[in-house]
């Protein structure tokens, strides 16, 4: 039903939220979402998402809130984020990522605040 749900949503081009959070949406199903390019706020916390999934977020340029709390990213995963110009607060609690992973990736984009 989710991914059904969400294969419409991708026409919906002024969307700016997206709150998935505590849903079992799978890496595959945020394809889905790539082409909603107003996007700014985006809520996966205590989702199943991996870092597979977020290669599928390279295209939200005006994405400024991810949350990424409860979930398997991993160090590995914040390699498909630093592309996310706009990028602002990035939520890591509970996940995967290293603090080491963490301070690469802020070198990488030190406008970023990363919470964990």
């Amino acid at each position: 039903v989710l991914d059904k749900a969400l294969v419409s949503l991708k026409e919906v081009l002024g969307l700016v939220e997206l709150n998935l959070a505590n849903t079992k949406i799978k890496d595959g199903d945020l394809a889905s979402i790539k082409g909603l390019i107003n996007l700014n706020r985006l809520h996966l916390e205590n989702t199943p998402i991996t870092d597979a999934g977020l290669m599928h977020l390279k295209g939200l340029v005006k994405l400024e809130y991810l949350n990424l709390y409860g979930t398997a990213v991993t160090d590995a995963g914040l390699e498909h984020l630093k592309g996310l110009a706009k990028l602002q607060k990035l939520y890591l609690w509970q996940s995967q990522a290293t603090d080491e992973g963490i301070a690469k990736f802020k070198e990488a984009m030190p406008n970023v605040t990363v919470v964990k």
